[in-house]
């Protein structure tokens, strides 16, 4: 299944990039992954209860790198997405994180005003 793809700029920089406009179930799991398995979970009754989350210094970083290997197609033309990635501007990073998950969670919450 082909998905559909949009192209945003960066404010700072005014790089092009073209991200997919949601992230399939495959994907999810691959970005989520790392969270899944740090996670210390019990049972508390009929409650899974977590206690803690044991990550180290490079926990946020995988699922940063997870995140924009799966949500973006190219960076300035480039598919080597990752090493693009590690090149913007702290500022356009974090915009194209929150733009990659906006577009997910914009396409979740039309899946479910159509469900209705």
């Amino acid at each position: 299944m082909t998905r559909p793809t949009k192209t945003i700029v960066l404010p700072k920089s005014g790089v092009q990039v073209v991200i997919n406009e949601w992230l399939n179930v495959e994907d999810d799991e691959y970005v989520n992954e790392p969270a899944l398995k740090a996670a210390s979970v019990r049972m508390d009754g009929k409650n899974l209860v977590m206690d803690r989350l044991n990550s180290d210094a490079t926990f946020t970083t995988e699922i940063t790198h997870r995140t924009i290997e799966r949500g973006v197609v190219s960076i300035d033309g480039e598919t080597d997405v990752i090493a693009q990635f590690k090149q913007l501007p702290a500022s356009d990073g974090i915009y194209l994180i929150e733009e990659i998950n906006g577009t997910q969670e914009k396409k979740d919450q039309g899946e479910k005003s159509q469900d209705s």
